[in-house]
This record gives structure tokens, sequence and C-alpha cells, in this order.
């Protein structure tokens, strides 16, 4: 036997509500979780690029001010011998 009192099919309605929306939450902590991690990850990577990127401007500018290495190319006076 079914109670088809209107109190009744609103409980129903409520608790389908209810349980969909603590599994969107679900989701929703999931993906939180997932995007958080990526974006830790690529902290530690551009952290990384940094570091590397400061050392090579170090190494640049000390080859510069001891005036070994390679010399500063100058697109107006260096043209390729093809041309």
């Amino acid at each position: 036997m079914t109670d088809d009192r209107p109190e009744h099919q609103t409980q129903d309605a409520q608790s389908e509500r209810l349980d969909a929306l603590e599994i969107r939450v679900a989701f929703l902590d999931e993906l939180l979780e997932s995007l958080n991690a990526v974006v830790a990850q690529q902290d530690q990577q551009l952290t990384a690029l940094q570091t590397q990127c400061r050392m090579l401007y170090q190494r640049l500018d000390a080859d510069q001010k001891n005036d070994i290495g390679i010399e500063p190319f100058d697109a107006m006076s260096d043209i390729p011998p093809h041309y």
C-alpha cells in the first residue's frame, strides 16, 4: 500500500533532492581536491623554472662581465651568410 498523501510525496521529493545535492557536493569536493593538487604541482614547476631562469641570467651576466662567451646578437648588423 502506498501513501499518496501530499506530505508523503513532498518528503520523497525532498529526500531525492537532498540525495542529489549530496552527490553533487561529493563530486565537487573531489574536483576541488584534484584542482588543488594541480595548482600545487604547477606552483612547484613555476618555482623551479624561476630558479633556472635566475641561474641562467646570472651566468649570462657573469659571461658578459668577463667578456667571455657568445657575443650579443644584433639583427641589423649580423646578417647570415646566405643573404
